[in-house]
């Protein structure tokens, strides 16, 4: 999943999948945690292991485009390997960096680039900003709002 804008609900999305397939799951934020002993040690550890409950098993690499491409190669022969028991999840703002091998043929893109549903999206997001608000007891300026939601999209974690 990319977007080279952040706050579009790429890692909501992410979670929110691997909730839906109640799937077991480690989340790992690869522009932090990008050593090759990640890989050998938390990814290895997890992907060749059973589920508990015998469902799918996750591992959601969150901002990959963070991973160097010696670990992008290593992290290609991992999906390879555990290919039966575990999928993985990449999502980036920049794709360019993110070596071919591992987006042609391993991984499905997802392009989160909103800009040509703006029109049909802000009225979507500030109803749902508005039941947010509501929700939350916050006053706010009925026209006001999608001035805010217009101004910060497609960020919708910046208008929040």
């Amino acid at each position: 999943m990319c977007s080279p804008t952040p706050g579009t609900g790429k890692t909501t999305l992410a979670k929110a999948i691997v909730h839906d397939l109640g799937a077991e799951y480690i989340y790992i934020n690869a522009s932090s945690e990008n050593s090759i002993d990640v890989i050998r040690n938390q990814i290895a550890e997890f992907a060749q292991t059973m589920s508990f409950s015998g469902g799918q098993k996750v591992v959601i690499l969150d901002e990959a485009d963070g991973l160097t491409p010696q670990f992008q190669k290593a992290l290609r022969a991992f999906i390879e390997e555990f290919q039966s028991n575990c999928r993985f999840i990449l999502t980036c703002n920049y794709i360019a960096k993110i070596i071919p091998a591992l987006r042609q043929g391993r991984t499905m893109e997802f392009d989160f680039n909103m800009a040509k549903f703006k029109d049909e999206l802000v009225p979507k997001i500030t109803t749902r900003i508005e039941g947010i608000l509501k929700f939350e007891k916050i006053e706010y300026d009925k026209e006001v709002l999608p001035q805010v939601v217009t101004a910060f999209f497609p960020s919708v974690r910046q208008v929040i």
